[in-house]
């Protein structure tokens, strides 16, 4: 009994600490399941920057939610349309959406309210089924901010109608789509000149179409491929090599695909060594020569999966070389960083775009000055040797030292990193 007073008294504490009007703390990962009917007053809502919201649950919770930056929704189409058309009036801090929703009967239609939320930039949405409809809207023109979308459903996505959408989203640079059919009749007819992370769930997909795909996708720099292909082309090494061909700056091809053949002969070195090259496996799943004793052959499951590089050993090339810069100790002195304590008006210039978005911050924010730095790719660096005051530094020999930081103690990285960003050796 002891110990159930002592928790007793320290989630008191701890409560008018987090929920105390003058701590400003922001409360992130709040969920209103399905069982909640009657939401407590005392949630200071107006703090809330991550919450999860059911159809079944009171929406006057969305008014007071003005600072929030990642949202979940559970419910059915009309619904979350609904809930969308409201956010967008209240809220314009919205980083991130996620719906789930159990049947979409129109792509196009759910996604026109979603496309005008400005500050939206990674939009998910997982559904059971896709309802077939003879109904095919086009999107209005919308300038979308988003930058990374992921559709998954449990069905087939028809590609035709879902390719009417993607030009809306002429920044994506992440785009994952669970299933794919072979029912596909065009590939866009607009690049994408942003993206470069493509992840497909392939059903039956042939491997010309692949490639065509790939030729709209000029900044392309990770491909992920996923499920149930035919033989076509999949198992053949100049395919693959054409692929890369396709996007020049494509880097790897992630690959775990299954195939269903009768064909023994990809047991052969001729098949086996240029896929090996490309360092990918194709492997047999089982052995079926007791079903052929009895009923002659029968086609077998292969998988093929790996890493397909063009370079080969790309991670270990970048190890060795940050393993040479190491033993010249000339070039890794330790950086001097004394930090700019004071706002210096002959040497900073007011980012004044970003003070903007600083005026609708939160308050402990709002005091601060936003410095200008060149928008050129290095912006993160950019930043750290302007506050640093080392004007000796570049982005260059910045970007170098987090390679060296990152391979020296990759251990110490992949376990504390790995299960957000995926493992160092393929990032």
């Amino acid at each position: 009994m002891d110990l159930f007073t002592t928790f007793g008294s320290i989630t008191d504490a701890v409560d008018q600490v987090l929920f105390n009007e003058n701590s400003r703390f922001l409360l992130r990962g709040l969920i209103l399941d399905a069982s909640v009917k009657d939401v407590p007053e005392s949630i200071p809502f107006n703090r809330v920057i991550s919450l999860t919201l059911n159809e079944t649950t009171s929406l006057g919770v969305l008014q007071d939610c003005c600072e929030l930056r990642s949202l979940k929704i559970i419910g059915e189409n009309e619904w979350i349309r609904w809930i969308i058309r409201n956010i967008r009036q209240r809220n314009t801090k919205l980083n991130q959406l996620t719906v789930v929703t159990p049947k979409i009967e129109s792509i196009s239609e759910l996604l026109m309210p979603i496309l005008s939320i400005s500050s939206l930039h990674r939009l998910e949405i997982h559904t059971d089924e896709i309802v077939e409809t003879t109904k095919v809207s086009t999107l209005a023109t919308i300038p979308s901010y988003i930058e990374q979308f992921i559709f998954n459903s449990g069905s087939t996505i028809n590609w035709n109608e879902f390719s009417l959408t993607l030009p809306e989203f002429t920044r994506i640079r992440l785009l994952s789509i669970s299933s794919i059919d072979r029912n596909q009749k065009s590939v866009p007819s607009f690049i994408f000149q942003n993206l470069r992370t493509l992840s497909l769930g392939l059903l039956e997909v042939s491997f010309n179409w692949i490639i065509q795909l790939l030729a709209t996708t000029p900044c392309l720099v990770k491909l992920k491929l996923a499920g149930l292909v035919d033989a076509d082309g999949f198992v053949v090494n100049q395919r693959w090599i054409r692929l890369f061909e396709s996007a020049q700056t494509l880097v790897r091809i992630f690959v775990n695909v299954s195939l269903e053949l009768d064909n023994e002969s990809y047991h052969c070195e001729k098949i086996q060594a240029p896929l090996c090259a490309l360092n990918l496996s194709l492997i047999c799943n089982g052995d079926d020569n007791d079903c052929n004793v009895y009923y002659g052959t029968v086609n077998r499951w292969w998988s093929l999966r790996g890493k397909a590089s063009m370079a080969s050993n790309y991670y270990d090339q970048i190890r060795t070389i940050c393993q040479q810069i190491e033993t010249l100790e000339w070039l890794l002195t330790p950086i001097q960083f004394a930090p700019i304590t004071h706002f210096d008006p002959k040497v900073h210039r007011v980012d004044q775009k970003a003070n903007l978005y600083l005026q609708k911050a939160s308050l402990d924010v709002q005091n601060m000055i936003a410095i200008e730095v060149a928008a050129d790719g290095n912006c993160l660096y950019n930043s750290i040797i302007c506050l640093s005051g080392n004007k000796a530094s570049t982005p260059s020999k910045l970007r170098v030292r987090s390679l060296i930081e990152l391979v020296k103690n990759e251990n110490f990285y992949h376990n504390r990193f790995a299960h957000i960003v995926g493992p160092v050796n393929e990032a």
